[in-house]
Formats: structure tokens, C-alpha cells, sequence
């Protein structure tokens, strides 16, 4: 499957393997259905629901469930729907402040401590990193479906010690589940944060990032739905809260659904977690 961290035009993606369609109100519908090849319009794609069904076989589900099926290798995002409330409060939307613009190799301290973690210029481009000079933060930026930026994470690499090290933008982390797809979904690896997704993801492991929260509601209904299991695998020094999460993730997936990966300091290489080793050559050596 594809990756949270990106741009993508689903109904071009649609038509290139469905056909053209024609619109009708919120609805994209397709001549042919996937699932039973019936050809009388009857298959519909709602994309701002996230949601397809055909009239004729009942077939029904979500779009990332449907590019799925269909074999699509595409850059999707874990989007729940969610009916609107009729509400006065206003929902908080991502912006970047100004300033920020994409990373480049001319932000040579960036590019440095990036090349510490094992992320390439190659790797900068692929997921679409930001610099914020003002701030002296590498941003890691997250899209919907349409392009729409959806969060971001800012990792400050200055030298003032009292700076915060990471900050987010200021909307509900718990409504959204920050999910890299690799070359299978049978595991889901949860880690705390993204220096151990992309780390993972670009050995084409397939990574929910925790940004240090707990296991949201979004999270579990995600691995419930995808019904793959789930490896959970935080930093040696949290142990108490890897015991937490995985009690929550076994009592709403089930024990066969969940295993916990228990890091210890002496686990990982001496040159430190993100290092040459790190976590991924432990999880490789434990995976065995």
C-alpha cells in the first residue's frame, strides 16, 4: 500500500483502473463493478465519505479497502468518516507558518543531522520535509487524500537546550492515525516516533507513529479494520507505557493480534537508537 506522507488525486487513480465516471451529487459513479463486473453504472465511490458500494453484489467498504483489492500501489491515508455535528465550534485546520518552505540541500545543518538518522536527500524529497528557519525545526508534513495538509511535526536542531524538541500543529492528534504502508499490511509496527517510522517504513515495513500519545480510538479502529497485527515496539525507556498500550491493544484486537516487541538499553546498537542498527536491526535479529 502507499504512504500518509503525500499528494494523491484518488478519482485519477480510480480512472485509470475503473475507467471514466460520471458524478452524481457526492457520488463518482463507474460503469463496471471490481467485484461482480456487472457494466450498468452501478458501482459508486463517495470520496469525500471515504466510502464505495455496488447496487447490484452489495459490495461495500472504503477506499483504501478498495484500492486494496484492486492491487493499487498508492499513497493513501487513514481518514475516519465522521458525520458533522452541528456545532458552533470551529475545527482547528493545519497551516505552516510563515517562513517555512521545502528542505533543500542548502540548509546544510539539516541535511547534517537528517544524514545522522539515516534520512537521504532522497528520503527528503520522498516525504516532502520542510525547513523552518525561524525556528530551526525540520517539519514532517501530513496530507489527506485531496492534498489538503492535515498535521505536522516540527524536530527543532538548534543548540538552546530549553527548546522544545518537538512541536505539532495545533489539531486533535487523537482524530487522526499517522500510518505509513509498506510492502504488506499482515503487521503493523507502532512506534513512538517518526525517526523510528521512516527508519522501518523505509525497509518497507508498514508503521502507525504514536507521536507519544496513547492508543487512541482512531488507532484501534484502524488495526480492526485493517485486522492485521499489530507490533508494538517503543524505546527502552518506556516500559511502563509499552506494558499500558499493549494491555489496550489485546483487550480490543485479541492476543493472537498483538505482540510486543520489550526493548532494553543493551538492545540496540552503541551508537544509538536511530544508528546503523538501532531499532530496525533489532526488530530484524527478533523477527527471525
Amino acid at each position: 500500500m502507499g504512504l500518509v506522507i503525500a499528494q494523491v488525486n484518488i478519482l485519477q487513480q480510480l480512472e485509470k483502473r475503473l475507467g471514466k465516471c460520471r458524478q452524481k451529487k457526492d457520488e463518482s459513479v463507474f460503469q463496471e463493478c471490481p467485484h461482480c463486473g456487472n457494466t450498468k453504472w452501478n458501482f459508486e465511490v463517495n470520496i469525500s465519505k471515504n466510502v464505495y458500494s455496488c447496487w447490484v453484489c452489495g459490495a461495500a467498504g472504503t477506499i483504501r479497502g478498495l484500492f486494496y483489492d484492486l492491487g493499487v500501489n498508492v499513497i493513501l491515508p487513514y481518514i475516519p468518516y465522521v458525520k458533522k455535528e452541528e456545532t458552533e465550534k470551529e475545527k482547528k485546520v493545519s497551516i505552516f507558518s510563515e517562513g517555512v518552505a521545502p528542505l533543500t540541500t542548502d540548509n546544510e545543518s539539516a541535511m547534517a543531522y537528517l544524514a545522522s538518522r539515516n534520512i537521504t536527500q532522497e528520503d527528503v524529497c520522498r516525504y516532502r520535509l520542510q525547513w523552518w528557519p525561524d525556528q530551526q525545526r525540520i517539519i514532517f508534513p501530513i496530507y489527506d487524500i485531496s492534498g489538503n495538509l492535515l498535521f505536522w511535526t516540527a524536530r527543532y536542531i538548534g543548540k538552546d537546550r530549553w527548546q522544545r524538541k518537538y512541536i505539532h500543529s495545533e489539531v486533535e492528534k487523537s482524530e487522526l492515525v499517522l500510518a505509513l504502508y509498506g510492502d504488506s499490511i499482515e503487521s503493523m509496527y507502532l512506534v513512538e516516533g517518526i525517526f523510528d517510522a521512516l527508519r522501518l517504513h523505509k525497509e518497507g515495513k508498514s508503521v502507525i507513529v504514536l507521536m507519544g500519545t496513547s492508543i487512541s480510538n482512531a488507532v484501534v479502529s484502524f488495526l480492526r479494520e485493517l485486522k492485521c497485527k499489530a507490533c508494538l515496539v517503543l524505546d527502552a525507556d518506556a516500559a511502563d507505557r509499552q506494558r499500558k498500550h499493549e494491555n489496550v491493544l489485546v483487550k480490543y484486537l485479541g492476543r493472537d493480534k498483538v505482540e510486543a516487541i520489550y526493548l532494553r538499553n543493551g538492545d540496540v546498537s552503541s551508537d544509538g537508537l536511530h544508528g546503523s542498527s538501532g531499532l530496525l536491526g533489532y526488530i530484524q535479529n527478533k523477527m527471525r
